[in-house]
């Protein structure tokens, strides 16, 4: 059996097989296509797989992690993202970015990636659920579907639910 490790980054996508029987490893890396990157993924795994001698049915376990998303926040780059959240909590991304004066100032003093959503796209709904995970006031789900349909018809593009 053979298992398949994909690391999808801003440049290049790694491969790496691994053969269960032997503990063969074989790696390969082609170039990401951030377009789409499923497409540099598939590409990588058939380059790898040809240096094996094996096809996509032989794969077993397929293993993912990428820093599209971490390199998409440092550059401020990607989709409009619109964020779901507690009603009353819409601006705690915001207030996390706030200054702090005083002997830490220049401990704290940190350039921080913008906020992944702009506060005219943070829409708060009426939920709440206490720290150990009991509902206290149930999802409006109507809410839900409205804040939804304004952020899409705004332009947002993909949505965050914190």
């Amino acid at each position: 059996m053979y298992n398949v490790a994909v690391d999808v980054g801003g440049t290049f996508t790694d491969v790496l097989i691994f053969d269960e029987e032997t503990g063969g490893l074989t790696e390969g890396k082609v170039l990401s296509t951030p377009d789409d990157p499923s497409r540099g993924v598939v590409e990588g795994i058939e380059a790898v797989c040809g240096k094996v001698g094996i096809s996509f049915p032989d794969l077993h376990l397929f293993f993912h992690g990428t820093t599209v998303v971490t390199n998409m926040i440092l550059t401020n780059t990607g989709s409009r993202v619109g964020l779901l959240t507690t009603k009353g909590h819409e601006q705690i991304l915001h207030l996390a970015r706030a200054w702090t004066p005083g002997p830490l100032y220049g401990w704290m003093a940190l350039q921080k990636p913008g906020p992944p959503a702009d506060p005219t796209d943070t829409v708060g709904i009426s939920e709440r659920i206490t720290s150990d995970g009991a509902v206290l006031e149930e999802l409006d789900e109507d809410g839900v579907r409205d804040a939804v349909e304004r952020l899409v018809e705004r332009g947002v593009e993909s949505l965050a639910i914190g």
